[in-house]
C-alpha cells in the first residue's frame, strides 16, 4: 500500500514537471534557450512550473473534458511566462528610484 501511494506521488510530480515544462516550452523556443539552459530556467523557476504542470496534469485527470481543458492549460502558460518575464526584467532593471 505504501509503494502504491509513494509511486502515485512520484508519477503526479514527474507528470506536473514534464506538463510544466511541455507548456512552457514556446515560450523557452522564444528565448533561443537551448536544451542545457531550458533545463537551468526550470531548476531557477521550479515552483512555477510545478504550480502550472500540477494544474494542468490535474485537469487532465477528468475523462472527456481534458480536451476543452488543453486550450487553457496553454493560456495558464501564457499568463505565467509573462509574468516570470516581466518579473526577470524587473530584477534585471534594478530598484525603482524615487
Amino acid at each position: 500500500a505504501i509503494g502504491s501511494v509513494a509511486y502515485l506521488v512520484l508519477q503526479t510530480l514527474l507528470a506536473a514537471r514534464t506538463m510544466g515544462w511541455d507548456l512552457l516550452s514556446y515560450h523557452l523556443e522564444l528565448h533561443d534557450l537551448s536544451y542545457a539552459d531550458q533545463k537551468k530556467w526550470l531548476k531557477q523557476n521550479r515552483m512555477a512550473v510545478l504550480s502550472l504542470g500540477f494544474g494542468a496534469t490535474l485537469l487532465c485527470f477528468v475523462p472527456i473534458a481534458q480536451f476543452f481543458f488543453l486550450s487553457t492549460n496553454v493560456v495558464g502558460a501564457g499568463i505565467v511566462s509573462a509574468k516570470i518575464d516581466s518579473a526577470e526584467g524587473a530584477k534585471a532593471r534594478g530598484p525603482a528610484s524615487p
